[in-house]
């Protein structure tokens, strides 16, 4: 099963399988991958009207971003370096499919662009504009996620990511 999480994870960096039936999963988030093209479009900034914690706020295409926490830190925009934690479910199952809670330090990524490893586009679109200390929710649909081509058992299905922003840089 720590194997499925593994490659799930991987997946979601966008770093591809964990390349082997024995491989353990990662005491820490997974070294850089090569660089990977640019977004084409720089993902639109939250208000931070928006950001009433409870409410749902549709970004679009399905998406869909609830804050549960408001964070007061610094903002996250295109070029930040931000570090989450998080965890992800296929919608209405009681298991996660991955998490970061097992990892030694937290993921730590370059929104939109920069070398290393990369957020689905939908992850890397509801963080620019959130804060340091933000804890959202985020559903993603099939288009948005995996698509029908996703690991098995999340094919065709949208995913729900618990999001904890826990700094930002740049």
């Amino acid at each position: 099963m720590r194997r499925f999480h593994a490659s799930l994870t991987a997946l979601l960096l966008g770093l591809g399988s964990c390349g082997g039936c024995n491989e353990k999963p990662p005491a820490s988030p997974p070294a850089a991958a090569p660089p990977r093209e640019p977004l084409t479009e720089t993902p639109a900034a939250i208000s931070p009207a928006e950001l009433e914690p409870g409410k749902p706020i549709d970004l679009g295409d399905g998406l869909i971003l609830q804050v549960d926490r408001a964070g007061g830190g610094k903002t996250a925009h295109a070029g930040s370096r931000v570090q989450l934690r998080f965890e992800y479910r296929v919608k209405d199952a009681e298991t996660a499919l991955a998490s970061s809670e097992d990892w030694d330090a937290p993921l730590s990524v370059t929104l939109a662009g920069g070398d290393g490893p990369r957020l689905l586009p939908a992850l890397e679109r509801a963080l620019t504009g959130l804060r340091a200390g933000c804890l959202a929710r985020l559903e993603v649909p099939p288009a948005l996620g995996y698509g029908k081509t996703g690991p098995s058992g999340t094919e065709d299905k949208t995913l729900v990511f618990q999001i904890e922003l826990l700094g930002v840089d740049g």
